[in-house]
């Protein structure tokens, strides 16, 4: 094995390790009105190897005590600083158009989290989201997306 292809299948492995194990960052503990109920907001962040950072997000849950259970309020983490995004059929995967600086990637959420993300700008320079050319369309088994860009 060279060296070339030791460091890709090490970054593999860690980007698959790092997918399922988040960093928790914070939480914010929210009572409600009735006095059985809390809303918890859990921050948390995973590393995107393409961009070397930390990708934040958070996850909200309704706490009863009542019943001592959590309910997720959310089935993917939110994000709203998008240039475009859209859900899977089965709404469990979301893919994000998101830039920073000059480049644009596309980002893949799920309910755990940040699954990964690719650089496009190697590709395009601009992610079409208007009424002619805009939006993300999902493929039958939910495992591809089109979208026009420029």
């Amino acid at each position: 094995m060279t060296t070339n292809e030791r460091r890709q299948y090490l970054s593999k492995l860690y980007a698959q390790v790092t997918q399922a194990v988040p960093s928790y960052t914070g939480a914010t503990i929210t009572k409600l009105q009735t006095a059985d109920s809390l809303t918890i907001c859990i921050k948390k962040s995973a590393p995107d190897l393409q961009r070397l950072q930390d990708m934040p997000f958070s996850s909200s849950y309704l706490y009863s005590k009542q019943n001592n259970s959590a309910t997720p309020l959310q089935s993917i983490p939110a994000e709203t600083s998008n240039l475009l995004s859209s859900t899977s059929q089965d709404g469990t995967t979301e893919v994000r158009f998101r830039q920073k600086d000059k480049d644009i990637f596309a980002e893949v959420w799920d309910r755990r989290g940040f699954v990964s993300s690719l650089k496009v700008t190697d590709k395009l320079s601009k992610v079409y989201n208007d009424l002619f050319f805009g939006g993300v369309s999902w493929s039958r088994d939910g495992r591809k997306v089109v979208f026009i860009g420029e």
